[in-house]
């Protein structure tokens, strides 16, 4: 029997089976998991306003909860301390009475101990009352239960030796024996004339926790919608700080760099803002640095970058070659102030790079009045042709309207060339090029000298390689300086 007692009780002996268990604690688990995630994503999608306020709120209520339990529980500790030290007293004062009274059966001082109990209104006063050894009332805040007999009581007073208290759900009773000593036939001994005793409502001690819960809980109201104020206000500043950091980067990611930032603080935020500033400042030294170093240069740097390498070697790779070369430049150049001449070069040479750009290419290189780009591919030579019958056509517009408005006219010579050239970094290790260099850039550069003011001129390379439907016109063969055989050239017809 004794093993049986302690046997493992199993679901099934609930009436759950086993497996259907496991299933329930399962499905609480999920639902418990997926309220939690909805919280967590409530609490993510929240502005910075409320979350600070959220968190803020509930510290301090849980604060002031602790601080409240805390202290509630020491004020029920002191006020039960002060109930008790009352009671005793008072009982103690009874009993001081009813000793000297009951044993001459004199009640009426006892009555009136208790009558003077019942003027004082004590708080929580219930009851005071003194039985003779038989346990008749003697004397009771009651008068009319004077003479009763309490049988509930009338067997505690033999019982009780010394002050006992009797707890109840509403009341405490303080009963406290009348014992006095005789002396018969030479023997002492102790014998019991009565009991008296008071009885205190619990209802005071409530009351007045109910009272402190009360305060204790305005209070709690009071600093929370005052801590949400201050958090609110504190919040709105830093929140209209960040919506502004905000709307200034979607400002720089729309292509805006004249945005700058007023930065007010020394705190985390007006670092921020100071950072953001910088950023700024460098994307724009950035963005004007670009305009100065070629597109086949910072496409290497950018590759160098994701590679996490030092300087890239050399390689090698077919490209197509574009020279262009403004026409009569130094002619012009002589008879006109250098800030005029810069304006007027400007003019065609930023609208050669807009054309090289749009048909791929990548201008490598600006010296004085030449331009250098590059076009890589499977269709670099047809990107390169285009670009240039691109450029030939816009300078025969520029020159008619310029002609129109007697202003200076200038024109431009081209020369194309494809192959294999060595593409990679030259110079020192303080000062570098990202370039292409071989024959192919050196005939190509040549082909621009010997090309006339409007004239395309491309290699037979160049001709083999083309898909695209361009008006193409065989020339002799060119004698060029440098070369030892005469080269194979066509002009391009536009």
């Amino acid at each position: 029997m004794a093993a049986n007692r302690f046997q493992p009780v199993h679901h099934e002996t609930l009436g759950i089976p086993e497996e259907a268990q496991n299933s329930m604690d399962l499905r609480f688990l999920s639902v418990f998991q997926r309220g939690v995630q909805a919280l967590a994503e409530a609490y993510r999608n929240l502005s910075l306003r409320a979350k600070f306020s959220l968190l803020i709120g509930l510290i301090t209520l849980l604060v002031i909860l602790v601080l409240s339990i805390a202290v509630l529980q020491a004020e029920k500790f002191v006020l039960r301390e002060k109930v008790e030290d009352l009671c005793r007293l008072s009982v103690k004062n009874l009993s001081s009475v009813a000793k000297d009274n009951l044993l001459i059966h004199n009640y009426a001082p006892i009555q009136d101990v208790i009558n003077n109990m019942v003027h004082l209104k004590l708080e929580g006063f219930q009851e005071a009352f003194a039985l003779d050894r038989q346990g008749r009332i003697v004397a009771h805040s009651n008068p009319a239960r004077i003479n009763q007999v309490d049988k509930l009581r009338a067997r505690l007073v033999e019982e009780l030796d010394e002050l006992s208290v009797r707890r109840q759900t509403n009341s405490s009773e303080y009963l406290q024996p009348i014992k006095i000593a005789l002396v018969k036939n030479g023997q002492r001994s102790v014998v019991t004339i009565g009991l008296v005793g008071v009885r205190f409502s619990h209802e005071m001690i409530r009351n007045t926790l109910s009272r402190a819960r009360r305060i204790v809980y305005g209070i709690t109201i009071g600093v929370i919608l005052l801590s949400l104020l201050a958090v609110n206000l504190l919040s709105k500043g830093m929140s209209a700080d960040i919506r502004r950091l905000a709307d200034a980067a979607r400002r720089v990611a729309d292509g805006d760099l004249d945005v700058t930032l007023e930065s007010k603080s020394g705190d985390e935020i007006g670092i921020l803002t100071r950072e953001f500033n910088r950023m700024v400042q460098s994307l724009r030294e950035n963005v004007e640095m670009k305009k100065y170093v070629s597109p086949l240069t910072v496409n290497m740097i950018q590759d160098q970058a994701q590679r996490g390498v030092g300087s890239l070697a050399m390689k090698k790779q077919a490209i197509a070659v574009l020279f262009s070369d403004i026409r009569g430049f130094t002619t012009i150049s002589e008879n006109m102030e250098p800030e005029r001449l810069l304006e007027i070069v400007n003019v065609y040479l930023e609208m050669q790079a807009r054309f090289i750009e749009a048909n791929g290419g990548m201008i490598d290189k600006f010296a004085g009045d030449l331009v250098m780009a590059i076009f890589e591919g499977e269709d670099a030579v047809d990107h390169a042709v285009q670009a240039a019958v691109d450029i030939q056509r816009a300078v025969r517009d520029i020159n008619r309207t310029r002609r129109r408005e007697n202003l200076e006219c200038l024109t431009v010579g081209i020369g194309i060339n494809y192959g294999t050239a060595m593409i990679g970094s030259m110079g020192g290790k303080s000062r570098m090029d990202y370039t292409a260099i071989g024959d192919v850039v050196n005939l190509a550069s040549k082909l621009c000298s010997f090309a006339r003011a409007g004239h395309i001129i491309v290699t037979r390379s160049v001709i083999r390689r083309l898909k695209g439907a361009f008006s193409v016109i065989k020339m002799e063969p060119v004698k060029l300086s440098g070369r030892q055989h005469p080269v194979l050239v066509y002009r391009v017809v536009y």
